[in-house]
């Protein structure tokens, strides 16, 4: 997704990709983390693009964002 400001909104998107994962449970969490973890990645990171990859972990399920760039600085 852009990194912008309005991405932050997209967060809901974790929440049905839990879902499909059977961890709706977790949505509420795991979308407010993302909506501050975006929020940091706008202010801070260097990249264009943020990645937001949710995956089912052993106990639950991992969410990454992951500032995506070309290259990484010096």
């Amino acid at each position: 997704m852009p990194r912008e400001s309005q991405s932050a909104a997209r967060a809901h998107l974790v929440a049905k990709r839990l879902a499909a994962l059977g961890l709706a449970h977790l949505a509420d969490v795991a979308v407010l983390l993302v909506c501050e973890l975006v929020g940091d990645a706008v202010k801070c990171a260097d990249g264009r693009t943020l990645l937001i990859t949710v995956r089912p972990a052993e106990r639950g399920a991992r969410v990454v964002v992951t500032d995506v760039r070309a290259a990484c600085p010096p």
